[in-house]
């Protein structure tokens, strides 16, 4: 709807991220600081343990429903890092919101940010690896482009560019063909 009627939403499309001046996320792309938008996606922030692990039960009971229904298929789930991890920070802390627009925003601990990125990614993992479906991290793929490329916006900062989309695509497709399902996560709270 926000594509097609702009002025529905009315929200702006923002400025192309290289043209920020300053705010509180900071990233690295090469040697350079870049300034994105200030709320950018964060992976659930604002929610309690008590309400990831929720929503980690409805995934694993929906990923069942959708084996049971399709025994045949092969199923793979695919984990996309949020914004605001898919890339290095030249700061602490960020701004981050849970996903829709008006939604609380905070400033966050960059650390903590990955170090819940993590988190859900095992959690998703094994309530894949529960019901037999392969699981594909992209996250090492997505963080490896960005030291050198900017992959979301500019228009709308919470989905990837076209050279974002090509990157996961490949991403995704090398997963599949991988012979080896390690049906592991790699930490990005490290890197």
């Amino acid at each position: 709807m926000g594509w097609r009627k702009p002025d529905l939403v009315r929200y702006p499309p923002a400025a192309s991220w290289r043209t920020w001046k300053s705010g509180p996320n900071r990233l690295r792309i090469g040697n350079a600081t870049v300034f994105a938008p200030p709320p950018l996606q964060g992976p659930s922030p604002l929610l309690s343990e008590a309400k990831i692990d929720s929503g980690i039960d409805v995934f694993s009971r929906s990923l069942l429903h959708l084996k049971n229904r399709f025994p045949k298929s092969e199923i793979f789930v695919v984990y996309i890092p949020s914004v605001i991890t898919s890339y290095r920070h030249s700061g602490t802390t960020g701004v981050a919101h849970i996903q829709v627009r008006g939604r609380p925003k905070r400033q966050i601990s960059i650390a903590f940010m990955e170090k819940r990125s993590d988190e859900i990614c095992n959690a998703i993992n094994a309530a894949t690896r529960r019901t037999g479906a392969k699981f594909v991290d992209v996250r090492p793929q997505i963080r490896m482009a960005t030291r050198k490329k900017i992959l979301h916006g500019p228009r709308d900062s919470s989905h990837f560019n076209k050279i974002g989309y090509e990157i996961l695509a490949t991403a995704v497709v090398e997963g599949i063909q991988e012979e080896k399902q390690t049906n592991l996560c790699k930490r990005i709270s490290s890197n």
